[in-house]
């Protein structure tokens, strides 16, 4: 049996399961209103919620095994490379600006200091 089959068998139990709960939700929302137990309709929806949380994860896994990983390209490789050069330049023109800046800030505090102690 292929993936697909499998995966579509698995998705028209999951409807009819779903379809199942929805019918017994009903059938306990009606007990409880009429105060009547409902304790075999409350287990038989866990059991389906349960059968439920199971096919999905089987689905999941089908999905996950048909996929076929392949390596990088080269030129996948080139760009990704090509992008971490590019964030340590503009991670280097930003340091040398801050750098530019702080020493500018402290000639100017520097200057500042002067022209107090500077009488004219």
């Amino acid at each position: 049996m292929s993936f697909d089959n499998a995966i579509k068998g698995i998705d028209a139990t999951i409807k009819g399961l779903r379809t199942a709960r929805k019918k017994l939700e009903k059938v306990i929302a009606q007990k409880r209103f009429e105060g009547k137990p409902f304790d075999v309709e409350s287990r038989r929806k866990a059991g389906i919620t349960r059968r439920l949380a199971n096919l999905r994860t089987r689905r999941a896994q089908l999905v996950a095994a048909g996929t076929v990983v392949a390596a990088p390209t080269p030129a996948e490789i080139r760009a990704v490379v090509d992008l971490i050069r590019s964030v340590e330049q503009m991670a280097l023109a930003d340091a040398m600006r801050r750098a530019g800046l702080d020493a500018i800030m402290d000639l100017a505090e520097g200057s500042s200091k002067l022209a107090g102690k500077i009488r004219t």
